[in-house]
């Protein structure tokens, strides 16, 4: 038997082992080298990249300054959640035309029952109410 031919040798748990440790992740091809984003303070406390909260989160002036209009109220053989109508009657009651907030603190004066938040319950149904062309923002 020559050389050429010879049977390629078993790997065993020995040689194993060396090959992971001979080639460090850096080398490994398509590896990619994340760079540190921490900082430290004066405090000596890591500041990570992520920016502090603020008090009312992102955008909530806006929300509760935005105004929607009732369009419609869909007929009562018309299938719709009981908390959408309430929503949508809520807003007659306000004349038509009131701000998220304003529609969010007549909820539970106008007959919500619910364990989940008022902000929550119209949160979830108001992107089904716009297009169905109930409500829209002005």
């Amino acid at each position: 038997m020559t050389t050429a031919t010879k049977a390629p040798a078993k790997a065993t748990r020995k040689t194993s082992a060396k090959a992971s440790k001979s080639t460090p992740s850096s080398k490994v091809a398509g590896a990619v080298k994340i760079p540190a984003t921490t900082a430290k303070t004066s405090s000596g406390v890591s500041k990570s990249g992520v920016p502090a909260p603020t008090a009312k989160g992102k955008g909530a002036g806006a929300f509760a300054t935005r105004k929607i209009k009732l369009l419609e109220i869909p007929e009562a053989k018309v299938k719709i959640a009981p908390q959408a109508r309430i929503v949508l009657e809520v807003l007659k009651d306000l004349g038509g035309i009131a701000t998220q907030q304003e529609v969010i603190d007549g909820l539970l004066d106008g007959g919500l029952k619910t364990v989940q938040t008022p902000k929550r319950i119209y949160t979830f149904y108001r992107q089904m109410m716009v297009d169905k062309e109930y409500i829209e923002f002005v």
